[in-house]
């Protein structure tokens, strides 16, 4: 994920130079949905591909928030 400032640039406070990577499951995983909550946080939901306990592939439903800083 990455956030700009107003004026277009990659905001270098948030994260590594304004970029997030977080990883979620085994596999894969796509970001499905992004929306701020009421205290300006991103939240994101997404799938990721899990392995199960019987070792088979899967998916999870997963949420994550990020702080504004």
């Amino acid at each position: 994920m990455v956030r700009y400032t107003s004026n277009g640039l990659l905001d270098t406070s948030w994260g590594a130079s304004g970029i997030v990577t977080t990883s979620f499951g085994t596999g894969g995983a796509s970001a499905r949905g992004t929306a701020l909550d009421s205290s300006n946080r991103l939240v994101t939901a997404s799938t990721a591909t899990v392995t199960k306990p019987d070792l088979t592939p899967g998916f999870d439903f997963t949420v994550a928030r990020y702080q504004t800083n």
